[in-house]
């Protein structure tokens, strides 16, 4: 039986290691592919939109002393959409103890979606150098190759592509063999995809296996025309395409999140970085593939992500880009997280001096240090306090863009904000990163839209460009992602909110999933414990004072009204500030002044060079973007859109709305990108 048979619930193909022993095919029974199905109706129902959502239901199931590793694809992966290749990991993590869940692209996903929605591992397997085969018809079995022992992730790769031809192959490296509770895992090659927050890696190698390798031929690209065009429409996606992650840099800059690095030099820094980047790639069927990698000598292809790069690079004192390339190919070799690494090697005394750094990483992965360090994900320095708050008090973890909401660093207008998360109401000022005014109702709304975007498989980074850029709205996205989501939750008035619904469910399984496994709630530092961050996170969430559900919330799973826990709390009744957009600046008593004018990215780019921008002043900043628009007529369609900016606009640390009062001397960064990555 494979995913061509006529079958209306997804296939999940159940593995366990304990019945092969030394055999190299398993004992009658271990290894079973069948539709889903659940006596639970709520799980029966959720568990049927695939990919992770089954994956929770299926983890939900198992005992908490020993819970299986999970391998699962969305029905946006199974049906070859533009943009979803992904294939997402479900382990408890070494590190925390907690739920680990990672998405690795290539063509993993693809070929696992010919199979079933789900791989579910269980059990152990004491044969060094196993690899776990898997076929197009769901056939299981090991593969014991001696070299793969101890060798890194590409070498594993091409043995095993060697040894059985074209295939998938999802392998951890060295550091997960040492025991190391942060290691990673590794994808495909050319460059590799690679995911590691939690230990996912380690998580794997206790159980024995060297790799899991899928023979499956990989489903066909689906081509979706409204979609792919609406790709193509936005600038935001646009400048991800062309910067590759990269243009962070200068956004990060803009925002004060790099300590001592202004502007100017963010963007020679990124520059410098995506000059010594290589080659282009992306996901399966995106029209624009937004990941740059580099080629060390001796080394395959690697990725070059700003979050790694950043924490291998500028936050221990490099400053030259192919340095933090090179800690990062290293990290690779050795099957480290990279940016749970460099947490690890900050404050050793080794900042700046690459030779010791990397000499730092191999003790890391031989695990004679930094395993002392206290057992939890080391969170993104940042002022954006959403991002900040998403961080702590989020059940899904720290990785982007689970937790930096894109609706504020990025610069979503007012009115897009309001739209999006209507009925909610927006305070003032709630679309600026510093301000704690609605940060905790944008991190609920934000973490309901990505749990159910990782549940499609969809890449949560093309969603938030077309969200930001106003390319679809939330309907529009719900029925090209998750198009099962009006059955999973019958009683939604729309497809946006029963994708929405259909997050806050899944979240509130992890939630559920932490307690099955007697895990204590996190601690969030006290300075987020105030009423617009904490306190309206929990009211939204349904959590009481202690972060534990309530029983409404409970009861509520798998329908609108977990939407609803808001109403009737202070969260309903905030000064709203929607006439907001519509205010002028008092721009009585004008006279000739200058503003000067700069970017980072794709932006900066078709700008040129940081220049001063001579009109009447003061004025409200969107006249000022106009202005710009008139004197690079290039970026002009990158600069105003119906009236309303389109990247964000910040000065001295702060994001402005559109009616802001623009004085001569005043610096404005234009930030055009979407958060993560």
């Amino acid at each position: 039986m494979n995913i061509d048979d006529d079958v209306t619930q997804p296939l999940v193909l159940r593995v366990d290691l304990d019945a092969w022993g030394a055999r190299d095919r398993p004992a009658e029974g271990a290894v079973q592919l069948a539709p889903w199905s659940h006596v639970d109706p709520l799980k029966a129902r959720i568990g049927a939109l695939a990919g992770p959502a089954l994956a929770l239901a299926t983890l939900l199931d198992a005992a908490p002393d020993d819970p299986p590793f999970v391998l699962s694809v969305g029905p946006a992966v199974q049906r070859g959409v533009p943009t979803a290749a992904r294939a997402t990991v479900h382990a408890r993590s070494p590190l925390t103890g907690r739920l680990a869940e990672g998405q690795v692209g290539t063509d993993l996903g693809r070929r696992l979606a010919r199979v079933a929605a789900a791989l579910v591992v269980s059990g152990r397997i004491d044969r060094p150098g196993a690899a776990l085969v898997i076929d197009a018809r769901g056939d299981a079995r090991l593969v014991v190759l001696p070299a793969l022992v101890g060798a890194s992730p590409e070498t594993r790769r091409a043995l095993l592509e060697s040894h059985l031809g074209p295939c998938a192959v999802l392998r951890p490296g060295p550091a997960a063999e040492a025991g190391v509770p942060f290691a990673n895992l590794a994808a495909g090659g050319d460059p590799a995809s690679f995911t590691g927050r939690g230990g996912v890696g380690r998580a794997l190698a206790a159980r024995g296996l060297a790799a899991i390798v899928v023979t499956a031929p990989p489903i066909p690209d689906r081509p979706v025309p409204e979609l792919t065009a609406a790709l193509l429409a936005s600038p935001r996606l646009e400048a991800r395409m062309e910067g590759g992650t990269l243009e962070l840099t200068s956004a990060f800059a803009a925002r004060g999140d790099l300590e001592g690095m202004d502007v100017d030099h963010a963007h020679r820094l990124e520059a410098r970085a995506r000059d010594a980047a290589g080659s282009r790639h992306g996901c399966k069927g995106c029209p624009t593939p937004c990941g740059w990698s580099f080629e060390e000598p001796g080394r395959e292809k690697s990725g070059a992500r700003f979050s790694a790069v950043r924490a291998l690079g500028v936050d221990l004192g490099l400053e030259e880009p192919t340095a933090a390339f090179g800690l990062l190919a290293r990290c690779n070799d050795l099957g480290l997280d990279a940016r749970e690494a460099a947490a690890r090697l900050a404050g050793r005394g080794n900042e700046g001096n690459p030779t010791a750094l990397q000499d730092d990483l191999l003790a890391l992965a031989r695990g004679t240090f930094g395993m002392d360090a206290p057992v939890a994900e080391t969170p993104r320095p940042t002022r954006d306090l959403a991002a900040a708050l998403g961080q702590q008090a989020g059940a899904r973890g720290a990785e982007p863009l689970r937790s930096f909401p894109f609706l504020v660093g990025d610069g979503a207008s007012r009115r897009r904000m309001q739209r999006l998360l209507d009925p909610l109401p927006i305070p003032v000022n709630a679309e600026r990163a510093t301000d704690p005014a609605g940060k905790g109702r944008l991190v609920w709304w934000h973490e309901n839209l990505v749990a159910a975007l990782d549940a499609s498989g969809f890449c949560a980074f093309s969603a938030a460009g077309l969200l930001d850029d106003g390319a679809t709205d939330l309907n529009g996205l719900a029925t090209w992602t998750l198009p099962g989501a009006r059955e999973a939750i019958p009683d939604a008035r729309d497809a946006a909110e029963a994708l929405l619904a259909v997050g806050a469910t899944l979240d509130g399984w992890v939630r559920e999933l932490h307690e099955h496994w007697g895990c204590a709630e996190r601690v969030v530092p006290s300075e987020l414990e105030t009423p617009s961050l904490l306190g309206e996170y929990r009211t939204c969430r349904g959590l009481d004072a202690s972060g534990g559900r309530t029983p409404r919330a409970r009861a509520s799973l798998g329908s609108r009204e977990l939407l609803d826990l808001w109403r009737g709390t202070d969260v309903e009744h905030v000064e709203d500030g929607a006439q907001r957009d519509a205010a002028s600046a008092d721009v009585g008593g004008r006279e000739s002044g200058f503003v000067h004018i700069g970017a980072g990215g794709a932006l900066g780019r078709r700008l040129g060079p940081a220049f001063d921008l001579e009109l009447d002043l003061p004025a409200p900043l969107i006249e000022v973007l106009a202005a710009v628009a008139d004197v690079r007529p290039d970026a002009a369609t990158w600069l105003v859109a119906a009236g309303t900016p389109v990247p964000a606009v910040w000065r001295r640390g702060q994001t402005l709305p559109p009616e802001a009062e623009i004085h001569t001397g005043d610096h404005l960064e234009l930030v055009l990108v979407v958060s993560g990555g």
